[in-house]
């Protein structure tokens, strides 16, 4: 990872400055690459949980688990009960 860094350093010396902005713009496209993995990979989870809030009307069902109560006058969270 520290020899990209400093090869990037060397490169950014030595490019124009038409060359770089180029070469961010691609980079920052291929950003979208793993979010759309991501996306595609969780979809399936997202519409479970949008089906379960929408229609039974109770995001916690199933899962197990319990959200933490928020303390309006203190403005933290509550400590979990047990």
């Amino acid at each position: 990872y520290r020899g990209l860094c400093v090869l990037s350093a060397f490169l950014g010396a030595l490019l124009s400055l038409d060359v770089l902005m180029e070469l961010s713009a691609l980079f920052n496209a291929l950003m979208v690459l793993p979010n759309l993995a991501a996306v595609l990979l969780l979809s399936k989870v997202v519409v479970e949980e949008t089906d379960k809030y929408l229609w039974h009307g109770d995001i916690e069902a199933d899962s197990g688990e319990h959200l933490p109560e928020y303390d309006t006058r203190t403005g933290r969270l509550k400590p979990p009960k047990d």
